[in-house]
């Protein structure tokens, strides 16, 4: 019996640290600190530069776990019933609310950084994606051109810089920005009036 608690003891700590780790590199990226500095995560961490490498085996390994374990948390925050663009568009301006300026302050350093391209790369496929799945019925039956077209201007009219030209630079609350992208999703989906 005690060894079975000492196990599954061991495990918990091992994904309390793992977590700790990942949410240093997380908060640095969201930060801005775009460099990742293995020795800055550990110790924001509180564990060793090489408690770090034996969790994910490099930097690049820390990365790529780290934009997985964003995504998944942005998805599941963005989640809405299938077809519904009210909840859609609430969900995706309160994850802009609070992520939007530093999606922004990342789409701007893309070029500089190959980690931040990776992660503004993986992003933009997530949100296609998350919109693809929540939209599918307005895409069934259409061909494939048309198809495409619809998705491009789902994806379009549901990006952070929509909601960054309509929140930032047009000066809307955030109740109308919502309401402003539910009316640009039901525009997309082909409803005319």
């Amino acid at each position: 019996m005690a060894r079975t608690y000492t196990q599954t003891a061991r495990a918990e700590a091992t994904e309390r640290t793992r977590k700790a780790i990942l949410d240093a590199a997380i908060g640095r990226f969201r930060r801005g600190e775009f460099e990742k500095n293995l020795e800055a995560i550990a110790d924001e961490a509180g564990v060793t530069t090489r408690t770090v490498l034996r969790h994910f085996g490099s930097k690049e390994g820390l990365v790529e776990a780290a934009i997985a374990a964003a995504d998944a948390a942005v998805r599941a925050e963005r989640r809405a019933p299938a077809g519904d663009a009210e909840a859609f568009s609430r969900a995706l301006v309160s994850h802009y609310e609070r992520d939007g300026d530093r999606v922004l302050q990342m789409l701007a350093a893309e070029d500089r950084y190959p980690l931040v391209r990776e992660a503004t790369e993986n992003g933009r496929r997530a949100h296609a994606e998350m919109v693809e799945e929540c939209f599918a019925a307005d895409l069934k039956g259409l061909d494939r051109t048309a198809r495409a077209e619809r998705l491009a201007l789902l994806v379009a009219v549901t990006d952070v810089y929509t909601w960054a030209l309509l929140r930032r630079r047009g000066g809307l609350g955030r109740k109308a920005t919502e309401t402003a992208i539910c009316g640009l999703i039901n525009h997309a989906r082909g409803d005319r009036t």
